[in-house]
């Protein structure tokens, strides 16, 4: 019998999961906007948002595979409960700055960079530890439910950080954000008791070989199993669509539409309404179409987004493409619910971290590529251009011979 989206609710380690993850992003949905308007405040330069960025991606870039190490070495829930004590306390740190007075833009830049520290151990832990505990057949209903609340959480952030901004000040973001990682972090103690070490496959060489021996079995495990690929390229493509649209839609919304930070909580607000319609539908979606032609469908709609965005000149027009937006990057989790299912519980930290190393270099690059034209192009030229690379990447990956593609399209269709 097929299951409900809701049904992986009743499963309760899970559910202190979602309900963990929604608060957090609760908090993170207003740090989106209180980033971009504290850098615009103090620098005054749509190029200090990409600075800001990429700072934010360096982890990324040096760390990954270290992190994959970590998190297939040490216990995953143990890992996100220190991550998210950890993120709260920088973020008072620069709450705490700005009260002395002393905060700069840099401070800005080195927050971008701890945090992403705490990203990059977390996601990978968490994602892991939704595979340790949810079973391979619930995958895409844990997948999508943790989207919906992802989105929720950012819905209701985007919405208070516009009202915050407006009453008080950006820089009280800081302290309600820390707090979100608090409730976040005590959640997470209930999703299963004890500790687990994750790997029974972590390398037996000693000292500094040790480490280059599990970084090389990670690499290896890769070029054993080139089927997951394509899929880790349309992740990088949807993830990368996001951010560098981010990084654009402050400087868009305030100096293209005039809409004010009101307008750019609305806008916000419109992406994860289209991602939380879009979770609902997605596991439907997948029953009824192959891999191949949700792809497209999904990636299909957000090149439209994005071109149709690039041309509004309306709040209302720009908030319905970006709702569609929203509800299409939801494509993501079908790719990431694949490789979860493939890649052995042993090696997902390896894996996603050396990808996500990979992915981080060409993220910076974008990014650096973003801001140095943010300040040169029209912003509406820059987002018709991501619609146009989405189109492209939807084509190479689709016409790739790859076993990935061949596999997914012999994948058992997996309940909703």
């Amino acid at each position: 019998m097929k299951q409900n989206i809701f049904e992986i609710l009743k499963f309760r380690p899970y559910l202190f999961f979602v309900v963990s993850t929604l608060f957090s992003n609760i908090g993170t949905g207003m740090q989106v906007i209180a980033n971009s308007w504290l850098i615009l405040d103090i620098s005054g330069q749509v190029s200090s948002i990409a600075i800001f960025l990429m700072c934010y991606t360096l982890p990324g870039i040096f760390l990954s595979p270290l992190t994959g190490i970590i998190v297939d070495k040490i216990d995953r829930r143990w890992l996100a409960i220190s991550m998210d004590i950890y993120r709260g306390l920088i973020l008072l740190t620069i709450f705490v700055l700005w009260h002395l007075g002393s905060l700069l833009t840099w401070h800005l830049y080195l927050m971008g960079i701890l945090i992403a520290i705490g990203d990059q151990i977390y996601s990978p832990a968490a994602a892991a530890m939704i595979r340790e505990v949810v079973k391979k057949d619930m995958l895409l209903s844990a997948n999508a439910s943790t989207s919906i609340a992802m989105q929720v959480g950012a819905l209701i952030g985007a919405g208070f950080a516009g009202l915050i901004i407006a009453v008080s000040s950006a820089i009280d973001i800081m302290w309600i954000n820390a707090l979100s990682f608090v409730v976040s972090s005590f959640l997470l103690n209930f999703v299963r008791k004890g500790y687990k070490s994750p790997s029974t496959n972590i390398s037996k060489v000693k000292g500094y070989k040790k480490y280059f021996s599990q970084l090389t079995d990670g690499i290896r495990y890769i070029v054993d199993n080139t089927s997951i690929i394509p899929m880790y390229i349309l992740i990088f493509c949807i993830t990368a669509t996001v951010r560098t649209i981010n990084v654009l839609l402050a400087p868009f919304a305030k100096d293209v539409l005039a809409v004010g930070s009101v307008g750019f909580g609305y806008i916000d607000a419109s992406f994860a309404l289209g991602a939380i319609l879009g979770g609902l539908l997605l596991p439907n979606i997948y029953n009824k179409f192959n891999f191949n032609k949700t792809v497209v469908l999904l990636m299909g709609m957000l090149s439209c987004g994005l071109i149709g965005f690039s041309l509004s000149n309306k709040l209302i027009i720009a908030m319905l493409f970006f709702f569609l937006i929203g509800a299409s990057v939801n494509v993501k989790i079908v790719c990431l619910t694949l490789v979860q299912q493939i890649v052995s519980l042993d090696y997902q930290g390896r894996v996603h971290s050396t990808f996500n190393a990979i992915f981080s270099v060409l993220t910076f690059g974008l990014y650096f590529l973003m801001g140095y034209l943010g300040d040169l192009i029209s912003l509406r030229w820059l987002y018709s251009f991501q619609g146009i690379i989405v189109i492209v990447v939807v084509i190479l990956v689709l016409n790739s011979k790859s076993v990935c593609v061949k596999a997914v399209k012999n994948e058992k269709k997996l309940p909703v």
